[in-house]
């Protein structure tokens, strides 16, 4: 899975990260206010006679329960929330947060409660104590020039961080709806997929054959099933079986020994089943699954670059080990066969009857 979610997880990280930055930023300015506000107090209690011990005890007691509570909204939150978007996404696999998260996520909590704890002991060790409770508390709590302007660059930093985040969002979105609606040249809704191996007792390539029509045939017949097929690869799985063509014995590309193709084997109706148009000739039928005649149907990009300017019917395909030769019968429209975003690419369908070990088909 690494090729497919490697790239855009790395994406999210980094707005993750740029997220958690804006975050623990806003939360530094409101403790260090909130403790700049509170240094007449803290002079009040030096000048009763509390250590340093004993103020540091109450900020990292502050620090750790603020903390502590943000760590264990956040493991509920990111628990929950991975769990809708996996199943939003329709992975076929589960996700779940791990140990090493729940770890980092609480080595960070417990350096964050450190820092802001042992932030304000410096300032709150060095407090004038005369000055600081003559003076009143609000006058404590306003600051130098510097530090005022050190927090207007804070936020705008923020507010700048935020405005890329809001434009990689949008642009993130804008790509997810693009995936959404493009083209797969197939229709995706209301279809049912799922494989099937013949029993231990199923041995021939003849008995796996009348296996699989025999079991096509009692699917059909099922109350709401407008169509079934199979097919050795499901489009859009991320699998394709690749090979070598030649075109009436030779290879289309000149420079070339074989031009490169993909291969699917599949039933009768593959086509139909999948609102794959068909621009050229026919589906396959019934016919061509028992017969002994080799039948093909290429895609339309197929066409248009090895047998351009002609009719492709009626010519003959080689491809395989040995090669075995197949007459085209039909001409079908382009179809994303590994991913969404996936290039055409020269695709041939051959009946499953004819591609050997079959033994295993997708339905």
């Amino acid at each position: 899975m690494r090729d497919d979610y490697q790239k855009p997880l790395r994406v999210l990280m980094i707005m993750v990260g740029v997220v958690l930055l804006i975050a623990a930023a806003n939360v530094a300015m409101l403790l260090l206010l909130r403790n700049s506000a509170k240094r007449r107090g803290f002079a009040l209690r030096r000048a009763l006679g509390a250590n340093a011990r004993v103020l540091f005890g109450q900020l990292i007691s502050e620090s750790l329960l603020l903390v502590a509570a943000g760590c264990a909204l956040a493991w509920l939150f990111a628990s929950e929330a991975t769990g809708l978007l996996t199943r939003w996404s329709g992975l076929d696999f589960p996700i779940a947060l791990d140990h090493q998260v729940l770890l980092f996520t609480v080595a960070v909590s417990a350096l964050v409660a450190l820092v802001f704890g042992l932030i304000p002991m410096r300032a709150v060790s060095s407090l004038p104590l005369a000055e600081t409770l003559k003076a009143s508390s609000a006058a404590t709590a306003n600051t130098g020039h510097g530090r005022y302007f050190g927090r207007k660059l804070v936020v705008a930093v923020q507010i700048s961080l935020c405005t890329v985040l809001l434009f990689v969002g949008q642009l993130l979105f804008g790509t997810l709806r693009n995936l959404e609606t493009a083209d797969l040249g197939m229709r995706t809704a209301g279809i049912l997929v799922f494989g099937i191996t013949p029993q231990a007792s199923v041995h021939s390539g003849a008995e796996v054959v009348r296996f699989h029509v025999k079991l096509l045939n009692g699917l059909r017949a099922l109350p709401g099933v407008d169509h079934a097929t199979v097919s050795q690869e499901r489009l859009g799985s991320g699998v394709s079986s690749n090979d070598g063509v030649l075109v009436d014995g030779r290879s289309p590309l000149p420079r070339e020994p074989f031009a490169p193709m993909r291969v699917n084997a599949i039933g009768s109706e593959f086509l139909r089943t999948l609102g794959i148009p068909v621009h050229l000739g026919r589906d396959f039928r019934e016919a061509d699954i028992l017969s002994s005649n080799r039948t093909a149907i290429v895609s339309q990009t197929f066409a248009d670059r090895y047998l351009p300017h002609t009719n492709p019917l009626g010519h003959q395909i080689a491809f395989g080990r040995p090669p075995q030769t197949y007459m085209i019968v039909g001409v079908s429209g382009d179809s994303r066969y590994t991913g969404v975003k996936e290039k055409d690419r020269p695709a041939a369908y051959v009946p499953f009857s004819h591609a050997g070990d079959i033994s295993a088909l997708q339905y």
